[in-house]
Formats: structure tokens, sequence, C-alpha cells
């Protein structure tokens, strides 16, 4: 058993690998979120296209940024008890 636990005591980088991935992923939708947002009322040059893209909702980008940032957040939890 004693070699077993500092072995498991490495494993601390997993998690935080996960976790830089995850702020990634939310910067990334971030952006999407901000890009979306700022040209939300762009206007479209062709009437049937800007007829049609009227009823068209984004998904909800800002709600994806705060799930990797609760992902990222969990993670470096786990990491943080797996470092102690």
């Amino acid at each position: 058993m004693q070699e077993i636990e500092p072995a498991f005591s490495l494993l601390w980088w997993i998690p935080l690998l996960i976790a830089a991935a995850s702020i990634v992923a939310a910067l990334r939708y971030g952006h999407i979120a901000w890009f979306l947002r700022k040209h939300r009322d762009s206007l479209f040059s062709d009437p049937a296209l800007e007829a049609a893209m009227r009823h068209v909702k984004p998904p909800p980008y800002a709600l994806y940024t705060l799930g990797w940032l609760g992902t990222a957040a969990i993670n470096l939890a786990m990491a943080a008890m797996l470092v102690k």
C-alpha cells in the first residue's frame, strides 16, 4: 500500500490538464458569445436571407462558457486536493 500512495499523489497533473483544456474551451465559447452579441443586429444584403435569419436564435454560448469554467474550477479543486 505504501508503494501505491506516492504513485497516486503524482496524478495531480491529470485534472490540471483537464482544467487547462476547459479554460481554453471557455475562452473559445466566450469569444463566440461576444462576437455574436457584437454583430447581433447586422444587416444582410439578401432580403430572403434576412427574413430567414430573423427567427434564428444562436446557441447559448454564454452558458457554455459558464459550464466550462465550472468544469475547470472542479478540476482545479481536485488537483489541489491531490497535491496535498
